[in-house]
């Protein structure tokens, strides 16, 4: 089991970063491209649905998460800090609403 955030995944996988804040395994990172495939085109690859999601490509589902940050912008360990714009559902776009 993994915890349900994408971009705390995809910053684990990218920086190996303990709770303590020791680098483990360096020799285990994998780059930022590797890690945002793990959890989109990859993930619809092993859930056997990459021809319905998991890419943005026409004719697929428009399911994504907007971010208010570019990932590839932004230093590695900052990924898991990125605001979420919002998502877009079945081709509609949903903003967070303000707390």
């Amino acid at each position: 089991m993994a915890a349900a955030e994408p971009l705390l995944l995809v910053w684990v996988a990218v920086n190996r970063i303990s709770s303590d804040g020791d680098v483990l395994c360096p020799e285990e990172r994998v780059s930022l491209h590797q890690a945002l495939r793990s959890i989109t085109i990859d993930a619809a690859f092993i859930l056997g649905v990459e021809s319905e999601s998991g890419s943005i490509v026409s004719g697929k589902t428009a399911d994504f998460t907007v971010l208010e940050q570019d990932p590839y912008e932004v230093a590695p360990e900052k990924i898991k800090d990125i605001p979420i714009w919002g998502t877009v559902f079945e081709g509609q776009p949903f903003p967070l609403k303000s707390i």
